[in-house]
């Protein structure tokens, strides 16, 4: 292959990806976004700008649930202990499905951070639409990259950004575990 055929067939992927985040208008929507990367349908995410990484593919499924139930991820570790890991998942989610994750989270000895986007500052470029994410470091989650449609800024300004963490090594099941039947048991409290 050519440099010119690669030069556009990277462009071909850039514009796919515009187009399938650009047209997000909601949580759900990235969410559904999010997993069609996680299956390969989207090549980049936002904050993520290639394929899901190796360790990624032991929690796939998880990472999927989070996402369908309304907890847009961003960010996870699956919890190898091996490498020193500990599982932890961080992303967007409306604030009543961030109480039943902290709620789970106590319940399950997990370590549970949350934050209201809208009271976060804003990113130093202070571009309208744009949010700040908590920064440690030079953090942020990026999601402006593509562009989102207004609804899916709106939604995430009226997030809560979390971040869930297994504070031991070793329990590689227990953070997907238990935060996956927290929402599983909200979705059966619904049908009744």
């Amino acid at each position: 292959m050519s440099w010119l055929s690669d030069a556009r067939e990277a462009w071909q992927q850039h514009q796919e990806n515009k187009e399938a985040w650009g047209s997000a208008e909601s949580l759900r929507d990235l969410g559904e976004r999010n997993n069609r990367w996680l299956d390969g349908q989207v090549t980049k995410t936002p904050g993520h700008h290639g394929p899901p990484d190796p360790e990624t593919e032991r929690i796939r499924e998880d990472l999927r649930d989070l996402n369908d139930r309304g907890l847009v991820t961003t960010n996870s570790e699956p919890g190898w202990a091996e490498y020193g890991q500990h599982a932890q998942v961080l992303g967007n989610t409306d604030e009543a499905t961030a109480g039943k994750l902290r709620d789970a989270s106590e319940q399950g000895g997990l370590q549970f951070w949350g934050h209201k986007v809208s009271e976060l500052p804003r990113r130093a470029n202070g571009t309208e639409g744009e949010w700040g994410a908590p920064t440690r470091g030079s953090h942020d989650t990026g999601w402006s990259i593509f562009g989102l449609g207004d609804g899916a800024y709106r939604d995430l300004d009226e997030s809560t950004y979390v971040h869930v963490r297994d504070p031991e090594m070793g329990r590689e099941r227990h953070l997907w575990d238990t935060l996956r039947g927290a929402l599983r048991e909200d979705e059966q409290e619904d049908e009744r």
